[in-house]
């Protein structure tokens, strides 16, 4: 499953990967109470908001795989992979494209700095989980 040196089974553990982080971090066992406070989400919202979960995570997974695969792209061009400059490589993905365009939306959004800082986590977690399989996996 190597096309152009692209590894697509690497892709899709990568996205499947991220995805499971996303459920990790976004539950009680780390920042669901944060994150639904700084939304001002409450119980009665959260029982509502059950009933489009399926769509939600489907679209998360989908975005996961649009994520790994274009990483995987950058990352052909890129010399010498291994599992560290795999996870430097999503780090710095993650430093030029996410941190900025993701701190302008919450900025002229007016969104809560702790918010930011929660959102943005994951994502660089997950994109340095993608870049390591990535290198590690090519």
């Amino acid at each position: 499953m190597n096309y152009c040196g692209i590894n697509f089974l690497a892709v899709i553990v990568a996205a499947f990967l991220a995805n499971a982080l996303g459920g990790l971090w976004y539950s009680p066992l780390m920042f669901q109470k944060k994150w639904m406070e700084l939304l001002g989400i409450d119980a009665a919202k959260a029982e509502e908001m059950k009933v489009g979960m399926g769509k939600a995570f489907a679209a998360s997974l989908l975005s996961e795989l649009v994520m790994s695969s274009m990483l995987a792209v950058i990352m052909v061009f890129l010399p010498g992979m291994s599992l560290l400059n795999g996870m430097a490589a999503g780090l710095l993905v993650w430093m030029g494209f996410v941190l900025p365009t993701g701190g302008l939306n919450y900025l002229f959004q007016g969104k809560p700095f702790k918010l930011y800082i929660i959102d943005m986590g994951y994502h660089a977690a997950a994109l340095m989980i993608m870049g390591g399989v990535l290198g590690m996996w090519r």
